[in-house]
């Protein structure tokens, strides 16, 4: 039998901003509310991302704590921003001046800064993940 493709459905503006107040929801520790006409208006006009300065489209939206928790830092509206899923992960627990002074330089360095950068994203996604268990997982 033949796989039949089927195509996903687009998904409503609503459901996007209900997806959106989650985000915001879990980035504050479930103690901030973001409304939903707050949360629609960011899909309308799309937030820049203040390390790469790019246009953030909806589905790599992704809230960062400028101070990051591992740090001290607190799960407050004004510790966090939108940024990319991609610059999220690649910042790590490093902090928002921290992590832009890097940008800037590697900006006037470009060979390098491919390197660097796929090397602290990968860095990010093998050390950011949740441990259940005290020891080491095998490879």
């Amino acid at each position: 039998m033949a796989y039949k493709y089927r195509r996903r459905k687009p998904i409503s503006e609503i459901a996007k901003a209900r997806s959106m107040q989650g985000a915001w929801r879990k980035g504050t520790n479930r103690t901030e509310t973001l409304s939903i006409d707050d949360a629609k208006e960011i899909i309308k006009t799309p937030p820049t991302c203040q390390y790469c300065l790019l246009p953030i489209p909806w589905q790599e939206l992704s809230l960062d704590h400028g101070i990051p928790k591992s740090r001290g830092g607190e799960s407050v509206p004004s510790n966090l921003v939108w940024t990319d899923k991609r610059c999220n992960l690649t910042k790590g627990d490093l902090n928002d001046t921290e992590f832009k002074a890097l940008m800037k330089f590697l900006n006037r360095h470009p060979k390098m800064k491919e390197s660097v950068m796929g090397r602290l994203r990968a860095g990010g996604a093998v050390y950011g993940r949740r441990r259940t268990s005290g020891r080491r997982r095998r490879r």
